[in-house]
């Protein structure tokens, strides 16, 4: 998880302080930085949003029902995105990622 935070946050030089020491070494600026630096990518930023907001749902044990319902009371993330495979509003794609991290049962 806190890979997917630190591309969302290292996407300016002056996050380099904070990737050197979280030693950040995924982002996708290899050659100029090593990888400390995440490129700012808004399909890619959608992707790791969506996967962190569901694995925060999991932590917490929220059921996918009132996961949807705590989705339902934000506005803006119901509009369909062409960044998102299927072109899916944001809570759509984060219901899939949700889905994607269950364990059968």
């Amino acid at each position: 998880m806190s890979e997917r935070v630190l591309k969302l946050t290292c996407t300016a030089e002056d996050m380099l302080p904070l990737a050197e020491v979280c030693e950040l070494t995924g982002g996708s600026f290899q050659a100029e930085y090593g990888g400390r630096l995440n490129k700012w990518d808004e399909a890619e930023r959608a992707t790791l949003m969506a996967e962190l907001d569901a694995a925060f749902f999991h932590l917490y044990e929220i059921g996918r029902d009132d996961a949807e319902y705590i989705l339902s009371t934000f506005k803006g993330i119901h509009d369909s995105r062409p960044l998102l495979s299927g072109h899916c509003s944001q809570a759509e794609f984060i219901l899939r990622k949700y889905a994607e991290m269950s364990f059968p049962a």
